[in-house]
């Protein structure tokens, strides 16, 4: 009798079904159906977590395609699958939520009618003690940077990502970035190492990104970094069409409660990168 049996493995590595001459199931899935992965915070780690794969990293290179600067404003309360009061996907403009947006304290007199958003600049919550429960802007600035992790063994560059900050983490930010902005150099110019700084304050454990540069990257790949930076760029700062349920949410969006007990945390945590200090 023939042996029938698949052999699993081929030098200690996983054979791929083409390698075995088996369809993959997988042949109706294009390129456009794949979900670009978030890399959240996980503080009381310190580690970075791939939300697709849920795989930790205490340190990643990576090469970062760019900056875009959005703002998010959540409520003082914030419970598993609530929404935002509002959201900025371009940093200009907020999408406000009709039924909770806060319009008295945003110093606006009347909700949008036509295009449904608010002029950021004219908005009160972003302004220094404009939290009701805090000294600090009740609407949060965001930094989100599109970026590309490498695949597997590769050493090249393709797996793109999306790692959103913010509170703690935008001095980090800004720091980093100030020196490429000064020599007007592209971020993507080098391979930059991302890792985390554990701090503490009060009961609350917290990790603040840190941004160092490790390397210089290929200049024949500029070209595609700056096309896919702008190609992430345009359909990030698009609100998506509809906005009734959580569905629309990224994934940097999805709150979390605060630590009970912690008085430097009283007020709910937005998400992963949303510290409340």
């Amino acid at each position: 009798m023939s042996d029938t049996s698949v052999e699993p493995t081929k030098d200690n590595l996983p054979v791929t079904a083409a390698e075995m001459g088996l369809d993959s199931g997988l042949e109706d899935f294009d390129t456009t159906d794949m979900v670009m992965p978030r890399l959240s915070i996980k503080h009381e780690d310190a580690v970075f977590v791939d939300n697709l794969t849920g795989e930790e990293h205490s340190k990643l290179q990576v090469v970062m395609l760019g900056l875009i600067k959005q703002r998010i404003l959540w409520d003082t309360d914030v419970n598993e699958g609530d929404r935002p009061l509002c959201k900025s996907y371009n940093f200009k403009e907020g999408v406000p939520n009709e039924a909770t947006f806060p319009l008295e304290a945003s110093g606006f007199d009347e909700l949008p009618t036509a295009e449904n958003t608010l002029p950021c600049d004219a908005c009160s919550l972003k302004e220094w003690g404009s939290h009701p429960q805090r000294d600090t802007p009740w609407c949060s600035e965001q930094h989100t940077f599109p970026l590309l992790m490498q695949a597997g063994d590769e050493e090249k560059f393709s797996a793109p990502a999306i790692l959103t900050v913010q509170r703690s983490a935008i001095k980090a930010s800004k720091s980093y970035l100030t020196g490429f902005a000064r020599s007007n150099t592209p971020v993507f110019t080098v391979i930059t190492e991302l890792s985390l700084d554990p701090q503490k304050k009060g009961s609350v454990k917290y990790a603040v990104p840190r941004f160092v540069k490790v390397g210089p990257t290929d200049r024949d790949e500029w070209s595609d970094y700056a096309d896919n930076y702008r190609q992430i760029r345009s359909f990030i700062q698009t609100p998506p069409p509809e906005q009734d349920d959580s569905a629309t949410q990224d994934a940097s969006d999805t709150p979390r409660t605060s630590n009970a007990g912690a008085s430097e945390a009283s007020a709910a945590v937005a998400d992963d990168d949303d510290l409340p200090f």
